[in-house]
C-alpha cells in the first residue's frame, strides 16, 4: 500500500476532516464537484458499471480502512479516521475513500445521503451491506457541521417540492400536497387526517412516506 508524499502529509495535518470550498463570504458549503471528480466520473462511465463488483461487507471495508490508516500514519483505534478512509462500495466514485468523497464531490455526497436518511426514517431497517455501508457514510458526514446543514437544507428543499406536485388520485386529485394541507375546508381536513393517520403497507419504500404537508396538522 502506497501513498503520496502529499497525501501522507495532509492526513498527517488533518487527519479525518476533509478539504471544504465554501461560497465567498459565507460558511455555506459549496456544493460542486471538483476537476478530478469530473475526470473520475467519466473514466467510470467510460469503463461501465461496476456494480457487479458487489458490495464489501462492513467487516472486510473496515479492516481495509484500519490498514490505510495505519500506513498513513494515523491511529487505527479512531473512529473518524477509520472512517475516513472507507472505500465507496457503489456508483460512480466506487473505489474511492470517503474523505475524498466529501473533499471533491460534496454535492453528490448530500444526494445520496439525503435519500438514504429518508429511508431510514421511512421504517427501511435493512441490514444489507449496501444500507449498512450508507450508513457509515452518514456517520462520516455528520461529524461535519457544514455537510450536516448541507443535508438538512436538501430535505427542505424535497420537501417543499413535494409540496407543488398534484395529489393525483381521489377526489382531490387536482390539489397540490401543500393545498391539501392548507384547506381549512372541513371535509378536505377529514381526508387529511384520514391519510395520515393511515397504516403504512409498505414500510421502507418512497410509497411509505408522504409529503409533510400532509403529515402536520
Amino acid at each position: 500500500m502506497r501513498f503520496s508524499f502529499w497525501t501522507l502529509l495532509h492526513f498527517s495535518v488533518n487527519m479525518y476532516k476533509p478539504h471544504f470550498n465554501f461560497l465567498p463570504g459565507t460558511t455555506q458549503l459549496r456544493l460542486q464537484a471538483s476537476s478530478e471528480a469530473a475526470a473520475a466520473a467519466q473514466q467510470a462511465r467510460e469503463g461501465g458499471s461496476r456494480e457487479k463488483l458487489g458490495i464489501g461487507t462492513p467487516q472486510k471495508v473496515e479492516a481495509a480502512a484500519r490498514g490505510r490508516v495505519r500506513a498513513l500514519g494515523g491511529d487505527p483505534t479512531d473512529r473518524r479516521c477509520v472512517l475516513s478512509q472507507m472505500e465507496v462500495q457503489f456508483g460512480l466514485y466506487r473505489g474511492k475513500t470517503f474523505w475524498w468523497l466529501l473533499t471533491h464531490d460534496p454535492r453528490y455526497t448530500v444526494g445520496v445521503l439525503a435519500s438514504h436518511e429518508a429511508e431510514r426514517e421511512g421504517g427501511d431497517s435493512s441490514s444489507s451491506p449496501l444500507m449498512l455501508h450508507k450508513d457509515a457514510l452518514l456517520e462520516y458526514a455528520r461529524l461535519f457541521e457544514e455537510v450536516t446543514s448541507a443535508l438538512a437544507d436538501k430535505r427542505s428543499r424535497d420537501t417543499e417540492s413535494e409540496g407543488e406536485r398534484l395529489v393525483g388520485f381521489g377526489e382531490y386529485s387536482s390539489l397540490t400536497y401543500k393545498e391539501l394541507y392548507k384547506s381549512s375546508d372541513p371535509q378536505t381536513s377529514s381526508y387529511r387526517r384520514w391519510v395520515r393517520d393511515a397504516p403504512v403497507k409498505n414500510p421502507g419504500t418512497l410509497s411509505a412516506v408522504p409529503p409533510q404537508h400532509i403529515l402536520l396538522q
